[in-house]
């Protein structure tokens, strides 16, 4: 009785714990690199993130790309 009951929760345990269906590679994610937190006018927070441009490298060895400069993004809170 206990097999009969065990193999079908196996089954769907097993078929549903395997998928990645909505994983994102890290390669396509923005990584910040520095937040700045700095009070800003009238008493407001002024958020600054940091995130490194990478541009693809054309005919290269390399599979990282070249790193450019790197973009500030504030933001006014």
């Amino acid at each position: 009785m206990r097999k009969i009951i065990a193999v079908p929760i196996l089954i769907i345990l097993v078929l549903n714990l395997t998928s990645c269906y909505d994983a994102i590679e890290i390669n396509n994610m923005l990584h910040v690199v520095a937040i700045g937190v700095d009070r800003g006018v009238s008493d407001k927070w002024r958020l600054t993130l940091q995130f490194p441009t990478i541009r693809e490298s054309s005919g290269s060895s390399q599979s990282s790309g070249r790193r450019g400069p790197r973009r500030v993004c504030p933001c006014n809170c």
